[in-house]
């Protein structure tokens, strides 16, 4: 995510974080996807207009983005499984503020 506006980044925008903060993890991008559409955590201006899917449950999201993270893993056959995802509350223990 950006920082400055919470949406998707370019891949080479969250790499150099990673190379900064000493971190070996892969990541990767959903800049381009319609993956945070997916999964409620980006919204269209339609949507924002009424009631969204907000963390299961149906509310009115005046912002664009919404607070959420998912986690996937790729077996060695290259097949990719959803195995996380935490909204809203959920994601407390990262939030460094």
């Amino acid at each position: 995510m950006d920082a400055r506006d919470g949406r998707s980044s370019p891949l080479a925008t969250l790499d150099a974080f990673k190379r900064r903060m000493g971190w070996r993890v892969k990541w990767v991008s959903s800049l381009g996807s319609d993956l945070n559409h997916d999964f409620h955590v980006t919204f269209t201006e339609d949507e924002r207009r009424g009631e969204v899917d907000d963390n299961c449950q149906m509310r009115r999201w005046g912002s664009p983005e919404a607070p959420g993270e998912s986690v996937f893993s790729r077996d060695q056959d290259g097949a990719v499984s959803h195995t996380y995802s935490c909204y809203s509350r959920g994601l407390d223990a990262m939030n460094g503020a």
